[in-house]
């Protein structure tokens, strides 16, 4: 059971809910194995040991499973009630942000993010209150959702 489901109090609706794009971990992948292997042949080239490209390929299969990690313990909802991030598999780092209290919503898009459709949707509150949701896809569908829960 996930733990927006497990927070819901009574009366309480799931409108949406999100995690982690797997495009962005796609990217992240092939940004690293890209350094990687470049290093590994670099080393290799200028008269390195090959033992360098097996600590590389080990390092890549660290961060994939880092990332895999993420991807399988965030979850981003926006419920009738609040705005909810939850961060984590064994530690949790939660934000919530009850609806009421939204001041503005904001999404965060680059150049690859615009082609791919993933991006940031940042969402703040009264005083200091922030609850981002980082990396997601479809963002503009997003804050529509926290838009209509408003």
């Amino acid at each position: 059971m996930s733990y927006t489901k497990k927070s819901l109090i009574e009366g309480e609706n799931i409108i949406s809910s999100t995690t982690f794009s797997f495009k962005m971990m796609m990217i992240s992948l092939v940004w690293y194995a890209t350094i990687s292997i470049g290093v590994s042949v670099f080393a290799t080239k200028i008269g390195g040991d090959a033992i360098l490209g097996v600590y590389l390929f080990l390092f890549l299969c660290l961060f994939l499973f880092n990332e895999f990690i993420s991807y399988i313990s965030t979850e981003f909802s926006v419920t009738n009630k609040k705005i909810l991030s939850k961060k984590g598999l064994i530690s949790r780092q939660t934000d919530e942000l009850p609806i009421h209290k939204v001041e503005g919503i904001d999404v965060q898009q680059g150049i690859l993010g615009r082609i791919l459709n993933i991006g940031n949707v940042v969402v703040t509150g009264t005083g200091t209150q922030t609850v981002v949701f980082e990396g997601i896809d479809d963002p503009v569908e997003i804050k529509k959702a926290i838009q209509a829960a408003l």
